[in-house]
């Protein structure tokens, strides 16, 4: 919000510049914060921002004058789903502070700092209409203080952070999500799964034929094959790609997962494949990932890759740096999302054939499968499982659906596959992907809760 308060010159601030790499350079600060409860997300159809128009001011207008008043939001028929997550402070002054232990040196910076608070409007989204102030340090303790510690959790600025938004800016793209993360004592930090639900990468359609979303695996195989035909040549594959050692076994640790971005789950869900989000793994080397982003840029050559079904035709994708980008970002958020219900949006493969046996029965192979994501023993207890043959997200296909277009060669073909709703005692943060096809989007769930209407 600082940075969008200083991008408000023409031409940058120099003392508010150096302000902000001064603040972006410090210790994370303690933050105090009023309890709050989550709000419940409804769904709302809007005008998106995607709509273009030729010409220059002071031209003629164009021959086709109704379809350039198309730019004119009260005249968009083409409105798309959006939800707007929110938090409720429970108290009447919902006042958050934040406080820098080693601010040594703010004396140049306060007028700077000051200013760059008072144009502060909104933080996060328009919706959230703040008031922000520059305060003098007081020695008063903080109510419902989080203390930075040592491991992570929370996104705070690092150095460099300023230079980044600037040069995503510059080149159209959104904001991405902070790297450097710290913990907080006394933050309930729900459990997390072993996928980095904050660097998910989405691939739009771009034309082209686009694929039935229960064939979704196939789709999944095609991208992976294309991805691994254009690895860096002369080094072994990385794992992380490959999803296999160097000895050619199963990689134990997790690798790269290719996961649907579908409409499904809302009252008017048309069970249309939007896109492909490929998820990472949380604890990755950079010099794997640097490979696969590699491959990834010569999939997108010239801004576009097409994925071949032979007769069926193709598909094209492109990368999505838009957040209105037909409701794609919505949908691939819901992966990232903390919940206590998920359900799947295509079936799970379950490990093996349930028995009537304790540690073989239904539960305990879906609670196992949720071991092996990484979600620690103490949060499965109270865990709860329904299984399916229908999807429990409205308009997501059918596990018979999915099962009978899987290829001949698949490795899930003839395995149990069905769709299941677990509850967890207490949130659990996403990606949640289940089952032994999770790799290829099979057992994805998003949170049921937050799409109560």
């Amino acid at each position: 919000a600082l940075v969008a308060a200083c991008g408000r010159h023409v031409r940058p601030d120099q003392a508010e510049r150096a302000a902000l790499e001064w603040l972006e350079g410090l210790v994370a600060p303690a933050v105090s914060a009023p309890a709050a409860r989550p709000r419940d997300v409804v769904v709302n159809f809007v005008p998106p921002n995607d709509a273009r128009t030729t010409g220059q001011p002071g031209r003629k207008p164009p021959a086709d004058l109704a379809a350039a008043l198309r730019v004119l939001p009260a005249r968009r028929r083409n409105r798309q789903p959006r939800g707007f997550a929110a938090s409720i402070p429970e108290t009447d002054r919902a006042i958050i502070r934040y406080r820098w232990s080693d601010a040594a040196g703010i004396g140049r910076h306060r007028a700077a700092l000051a200013a760059l608070c008072a144009e502060v409007v909104y933080l996060g989204h328009s919706h959230t209409l703040v008031r922000a102030a520059l305060m003098a340090a007081v020695d008063e303790p903080l109510e419902h203080a989080w203390i930075a510690a040592a491991t992570g959790g929370l996104r705070v600025p690092y150095p460099g952070r300023l230079d980044e938004l600037v040069a995503r800016y510059h080149r159209r793209m959104r904001p991405g999500p902070s790297l450097c993360l710290q913990d907080y004592e006394g933050q309930q930090t729900p459990p997390r799964t072993v996928f980095d639900g904050d660097r998910l990468m989405v691939l739009v359609g771009a034309g082209g034929v686009v694929p039935d979303l229960k064939v979704f695996p196939v789709v999944a195989a095609r991208l992976h094959s294309a991805l691994l035909s254009l690895a860096p040549k002369g080094a072994a594959i990385p794992t992380l790609l490959s999803g296999h050692a160097a000895d050619g076994a199963k990689a134990s640790e997790p690798h790269l997962a290719i996961v649907p971005v579908a409409d499904v789950g809302d009252p008017r869900s048309s069970g249309r494949l939007r896109g492909v989000a490929l998820v990472w793994p949380r604890d990755i080397e950079e010099a794997q990932r640097r490979c696969v982003l590699l491959a990834l840029g010569a999939f997108l050559r010239d801004g576009r890759g097409a994925l071949h079904f032979g007769r069926s035709g193709s598909w094209q994708l492109r990368l999505d740096t838009d957040t209105d980008t037909e409701g794609a970002a919505m949908y691939a958020q819901r992966y990232q999302q903390a919940s206590r219900r998920w359900g799947s949006v295509l079936p799970m493969v379950l490990d093996r054939h349930p028995k009537p046996r304790s540690g073989q029965d239904l539960r305990s192979i879906i609670a196992r499968s949720c071991l092996n994501i990484g979600i620690s023993a103490s949060a499965l207890e109270g865990f709860e499982v329904e299984v399916h043959e229908r999807a429990p997200l409205r308009a997501a296909p059918a596990g018979r659906q999915v099962a009978g277009v899987l290829a001949v060669d698949s490795p899930y073909r003839g395995r149990p596959l069905l769709h299941a709703t677990v509850t967890f005692a207490t949130a659990v943060r996403g990606p949640l992907l289940l089952g032994a096809g999770r790799f290829r989007g099979l057992g994805a769930c998003v949170p049921l809760e937050r799409m109560a209407q």
